[in-house]
This record gives C-alpha cells, sequence and structure tokens, in this order.
C-alpha cells in the first residue's frame, strides 16, 4: 500500500500546508508543507502533545511555528512544556486548570501587568532586563530558558522562581 492511500489529511491550514496522520501511527499528527515535504512530527494522543520533533533535523522556520500556534489555539490543544519550548511558545497555567500558551512578545506584554494565581513555564524569552510586576502573587515561574542577563522582581510579590539551569543570569534584584 503506497503512503499516499495511508494518510489522512486532518487539516488544511494558511499557505498550503496540512496536519495528516498516517493510519498506521494514530497518536502522531505529520506537519506537512505545501509541497507534502514532512516537516515535523507531533507525538501525543488527543487533544495533548507531548512532544514537536523536526523531520530530519529540519529546523521549522518562526512561520511555520507561527502557523502551529494559530492550529494549536483553534483546536484547543494542550501542550506539554517541551513541546511549547520547540515551538518557542510559554505557558501559562490558571489556578483553575486552564493553560494558555503565548509568544515571546505576547509573553512580555503580559509580564508587564501583575499576575495573581498564574504559574508560568517559559519557552522562549531574550531580553537583557527581565522586570516582573510588582503585587505578582501565588505562582511559579520557571524562568531556566529564559535569555535574561538580569530579574528585577517587584515589591510585594509573593512567587517561587526557578532559575536552575539558567546560564545567562548574571544579576536579581528583588523588591520589598
Amino acid at each position: 500500500m503506497s503512503e499516499e492511500n495511508n494518510q489522512t489529511t486532518f487539516f488544511k491550514l494558511g499557505g498550503g500546508y496540512t496536519i495528516t496522520r498516517i493510519n498506521s501511527m494514530e497518536c502522531s499528527l505529520i506537519f506537512r508543507n505545501a509541497e507534502d515535504n514532512v516537516l515535523a512530527v507531533m507525538l501525543g494522543c488527543g487533544n495533548k502533545i507531548n512532544a514537536v520533533n523536526p523531520y530530519r533535523d529540519y529546523q521549522l522556520t518562526p512561520e511555520e511555528k507561527a502557523i502551529l500556534h494559530r492550529f494549536i489555539r483553534r483546536q484547543d490543544i494542550s501542550l506539554n512544556n517541551e513541546a511549547a519550548a520547540a515551538l518557542d511558545l510559554s505557558v501559562l497555567h490558571y489556578a483553575d486548570g486552564r493553560e494558555e500558551y503565548i509568544s515571546e512578545q505576547e509573553l512580555k506584554n503580559r509580564l508587564r501587568e501583575p499576575l495573581d494565581g498564574v504559574s508560568l513555564f517559559v519557552g522562549k524569552l531574550h531580553l537583557h532586563t527581565l522586570n516582573i510586576a510588582a503585587y505578582s502573587r501565588g505562582g511559579v515561574y520557571n524562568l531556566s530558558r529564559a535569555r535574561i542577563k538580569k530579574l528585577t522582581v517587584g515589591s510585594n510579590c509573593d512567587l517561587l522562581i526557578d532559575l536552575r539551569d539558567n546560564e545567562n543570569i548574571e544579576a536579581v534584584r528583588v523588591g520589598e
């Protein structure tokens, strides 16, 4: 049986990109370009993606990552932290169980205001100085993948900040 007959197109995305599933691999989604070349394999079952593996060392472009990000938002798919990081996304975990996947620019905008009861996993963040807004409370911020030189935590914050394995950080300043 040829591969053409063994695959099912699930979604047609912008720019001619598609998401397919090979019938023999029920828990894998295949991300393809307009020429039907495989770009990445997304592993996971149901509405949960556990890994995004580029095919044969292909590096997804920022535009391709953005297409996948829009697809994930539209389909209400959840990602684990590693899959989010592979797509340069950060994850906001809310106290009510919701998760939100945001781009680097959206993360920069969100961190300007205090976050209450939100845990954060940073998938991609490049800044010289990260300022965490005053009165941010009740969360765990995993900044191990953040590429920042300085961290400033505003006053009256009640957070756990994980900087393990972060080789870029040079200074931390904490408010009252």
